[in-house]
């Protein structure tokens, strides 16, 4: 048996390698008697986007960005195993190129691969819902439509697209939002599952640096925020809070050698507290250590206060520990951010770590009753 996954393994974002790292594991270990790969479907017009390695203003040449770029490509080669290569941008060549690739079964996700975005030419449906067309059998894991302003894109295509999906023999979705949106298109079975980084012990694998003690610090502090506006003023507030506080950055500058995939997940089990807006960080952060992980819901990030951060945090039971920043309530979440901080302590951490575990065990057996299902729904599976 011959299974595919296609997501946004070519992205370079640690985030989106490690999920793609993830879903192959799953995979790999579920259906053991399979051969598994990933698409190498990397579409020219993201490929471009991806190599922007030269700038107008100095400097004038992106020197970080060619060594993550080589570093995560490197990682996702030696660590996944990819089909032959296709850059094409046209849906129909794509669904071409997926065919001759003779796959039994597709699964498509992790990630936002459903989203109704000028990043996959606002198109739907686009490549990564597995239109008609793809011979294969088709399966979602933990795919989202989020970012999702509004849903007027998707409802006017709703006869189209649950007909596309309700042909996939399990549809598991990431979040809320997703769900809801898949059931008012009529789609019939979707169901929730966790991200997969949450799903596989890849720390275990990656023998990553982990820090799990109980002693509480509250002194080194990465801001992990893409706004660096808002960045600027959550420090400002924290330095004007207490004087104790270190910040530390991300590094600015990286070597050939480095390895920045997992640079960037061990510098988790080195920090006390983390206030970002990244989702994968906040899980990072939270499996690897003890640290603090505040999550950011900005207004000019998510329009509306339903993001992947607030579904993942309201779904292990902290809906506290992400703070939504309006236009105008800066006062307010000022004060939230505080708040969390000055009661942070060892009752908190084992409060959170007991929900994180319980979140962790119960979609791992929503994973494996998911395998069972579709060992009945396909004639192509061993039963697991």
């Amino acid at each position: 048996m011959k299974i595919g996954i296609l997501t946004f393994h070519y992205s370079i974002n640690p985030g989106s390698v490690m999920q793609t790292y993830c879903v192959y594991n799953l995979l790999k270990s579920g259906i053991p008697n399979a051969a598994v790969e990933v698409i190498n479907l990397i579409p020219s017009k993201r490929e471009n986007i991806e190599r922007e390695f030269f700038s107008k203003k100095p400097p004038f040449i992106r020197h970080r960005k060619i060594v993550r770029y080589n570093s995560i490509r490197k990682f996702i080669k030696n660590n996944v195993p990819l089909s032959e290569l296709s850059n094409h941008n046209d849906l129909s060549k794509q669904i071409d190129f997926i065919n001759k690739q003779d796959y039994d079964l597709i699964f498509t996700g992790s990630d936002t691969v459903w989203m109704y975005s000028d990043k996959l030419d606002n198109i739907l449906p686009n490549i990564y819902f597995l239109p008609d067309g793809i011979k294969a059998q088709k399966a979602s894991i933990a795919a989202s439509v989020d970012p999702l302003p509004n849903n007027h894109e998707f409802l006017n295509k709703k006869d189209t697209l649950s007909q596309i999906l309700n042909q996939y023999k399990i549809v598991l979705v990431r979040d809320k939002v997703t769900f809801e949106l898949l059931k008012e298109i009529g789609v019939k079975r979707p169901n929730y599952i966790a991200d997969p980084t949450l799903l596989y012990d890849f720390e275990k694998d990656l023998k990553l640096q982990i820090n799990k003690s109980s002693e509480i610090k509250k002194k080194i502090v990465l801001i992990g925020v893409t706004d660096e506006a808002i960045a600027r003023n959550i420090k400002s507030l924290l330095k004007e809070h207490a004087d104790n506080y270190i910040f530390i950055k991300r590094k600015k500058s990286l070597s050939l050698f480095d390895d920045h995939v997992i640079d960037q997940l061990n510098i988790y089990s080195k920090i006390d507290i983390l206030i970002t807006d990244r989702f994968h960080g906040s899980i990072f952060a939270m499996k690897l250590s003890n640290t603090l992980v505040i999550n950011i819901e900005r207004y000019n990030k998510n329009p509306f206060p339903n993001g992947k951060g607030r579904d993942l945090f309201s779904r292990i039971g902290i809906p506290e520990y992400c703070v939504r920043l309006e236009k105008d309530n800066h006062i307010e979440f000022n004060k939230n951010l505080l708040h969390l901080i000055d009661n942070w302590d060892k009752t908190e951490l084992q409060r959170r770590e007991n929900l994180l575990q319980g979140f962790i065990d119960n979609n791992k057996a929503i994973w494996q009753n998911a395998l069972s299902l579709l060992s009945k729904e396909t004639d192509l599976l061993e039963e697991v």
